[in-house]
């Protein structure tokens, strides 16, 4: 048992290095890079994949135009309302 709660656990920052990696790509330029990781996070955490609102805009930025409107809608439709946008 404690051996599955250390795999889950690594996986869990794993995957926090991959998002950090992934949005480092993005800010630097390399968009197709930080798309790869988008979707290594959405593939490896499918709960998260629906906030990924970064994967929609690298999509956009490489002419993935549907998919990334389709990224977009869903993550707004996850994420919470701030006190602002109320």
């Amino acid at each position: 048992m404690a051996a599955f709660i250390l795999l889950a656990l690594l996986a869990g920052q794993n995957v926090r290095a991959i998002m950090d990696r992934a949005v480092a790509d993005f800010r630097t330029g390399r968009v197709a890079a930080s798309l790869s990781g988008f979707d290594r996070v959405a593939a490896l955490s499918p709960a998260d994949a629906p906030y990924l609102w970064q994967r929609g805009i690298a999509q956009c930025y490489i002419g993935r135009r549907h998919g990334s409107v389709r990224a977009v809608l869903r993550a707004a439709l996850h994420r919470p309302l701030s006190g602002s946008e109320r």
